[in-house]
């Protein structure tokens, strides 16, 4: 047996080592990738559970966009103009007037 085919059949094991590893980084990225986008939802339903009322709103706000989207505008923009009044008319915290 001669070295030169030992020598190629070397070089050609290294190569495709060096591919496996290039494909199995690039696939365990892409399961990072997945599993942090799995965790922050986790985190987002824990603190929703915490929170059930904040749930609820969330919830009913996202129906009434689904089924009704200009109605949901409508009462955006309503609630958008209440909160600037409320703001305009409400006494500053922390001031002493």
């Amino acid at each position: 047996m001669s070295a030169l085919p030992l020598a190629q059949r070397r070089r050609a094991l290294v190569a495709k080592a060096e591919l496996q590893r290039m494909v199995l980084q690039q696939a365990a990225a892409d399961l990072r990738q997945n599993l942090t986008f799995a965790e922050n939802a986790l985190a987002v339903v824990a603190k929703l559970k915490s929170k059930p009322v904040l749930a609820a709103l969330i919830t009913a706000g996202v129906v009434v966009l689904v089924t009704s989207p200009r109605r949901a505008l409508k009462w955006i923009s309503y609630a958008a103009t209440a909160y600037s009044l409320i703001r305009r008319v409400s006494p500053k915290r922390g001031s002493d007037a």
